[in-house]
């Protein structure tokens, strides 16, 4: 196989939802497919950038962030432009902090220099497909 390594943002790793109490948007929204991707790419090294540290550790202030909306670029004005409704959202809410969190980024930051990367572990993880209230969840096997 031409894989061998595969970097995505979904899943949680401590149940913590932000669609569901515990399911994370990206894997909730489809859980058969992500199910697929975690379980079927046997030998492809599958580096997953949970919701967790993307709320709990990589927030960027609003000032940073509006800056980065502002850049005048066609790209740029691309990237405000699908952002800004979450923008507003959680600026207004305040959801997670004082500060913007935006996931995927980050797990495209990594598939371009892993070395940012200062703590991993190694973990079989699966999805949740059949729970009433944690459909979605991702489910690590820390032994």
């Amino acid at each position: 196989a031409r894989l061998k390594d595969l970097v995505l943002m979904g899943g949680n790793i401590n149940g913590r939802g932000n669609v569901t109490p515990s399911g994370e948007f990206n894997f909730y929204s489809d859980p058969e497919a992500a199910h697929i991707v975690l379980n079927s790419y046997k030998g492809v090294l599958i580096r997953a950038i949970p919701w967790e540290p993307c709320i709990n550790e990589l927030g960027i202030s609003y000032d940073e962030w509006d800056k980065i909306m502002a850049i005048p670029t066609e790209r740029g004005k691309f990237h405000a432009a699908i952002l800004a409704t979450s923008t507003e959202n959680e600026k207004a809410e305040k959801t997670y902090s004082s500060q913007y969190h935006t996931c995927d980024p980050f797990a495209l930051m990594v598939a371009i220099h892993s070395k940012i990367v200062l703590e991993s572990e190694d973990v079989y993880a699966t999805l949740e497909l059949h729970g009433q209230t944690t459909r979605g969840q991702m489910v690590c096997d820390y032994g």
